[in-house]
């Protein structure tokens, strides 16, 4: 029952923050440009704090399957790129600090394609979930590579809104029933 709750928290975690993510990116071009730009940054850093509670309450989820090595070595991978995004985050004044947000974008693609694909095998999200948890990174790589333009950057929040209700929806349906005992 207690994993029920921390997965459920998780979910509703990952919707907030990506919920206050999204709106904040709305709004800050209202601020003008020298304090929209000192606002992207720790919004980023916030996006990376909630994409990883989301992994964390997925591998959670996916503990109880036969794929548990693959889910737990999927989340590792995508904490690793998350890691790396966040050192190229914070180095991005200088050129070198594109390496590791490369690396690291790469490295989260794949492992949440992977973390995709096995939820939708073992049928743990619900399937706009998955699509969700697959699409999310490829926005943020339209974002770092210039593809998405900065007032449309709040978009990358949406597929993590709905990755967080998943998951919160998932939680509710792997709930304990009581034993029946007499």
């Amino acid at each position: 029952m207690a994993t029920s709750i921390l997965i459920r928290l998780g979910g509703l975690v990952t919707m907030v923050g990506s919920a206050a993510f999204a709106l904040v990116l709305l709004l800050s071009p209202a601020l003008g440009n020298l304090r929209a730009e000192a606002v992207i940054g720790p919004m980023f850093l916030l996006l990376f704090v909630v994409v990883g509670v989301g992994v964390a309450a997925i591998a959670t989820l996916l503990r109880r399957t036969r794929y548990t090595k693959l889910a737990g070595l999927a989340s590792i991978g995508s904490l690793v790129g998350l890691v790396l995004m966040v050192v190229g985050l914070l180095t991005i004044q200088e050129f070198v600090g594109l390496i590791p947000m490369f690396f690291g974008l790469l490295v989260l693609i794949v492992a949440l394609v992977v973390l995709g694909v096995l939820s939708v095998v073992t049928n743990v999200l619900r399937w706009w979930g998955s699509v969700a948890l697959v699409t999310g990174p490829l926005f943020l790589f339209f974002a770092v590579f210039g593809t998405l333009l900065p007032p449309m950057h709040w978009l990358i929040g949406v597929p993590w809104i709905a990755v967080g209700l998943a998951v919160f929806l998932a939680a509710g349906r792997r709930t304990e029933q009581p034993s029946r005992v007499r």
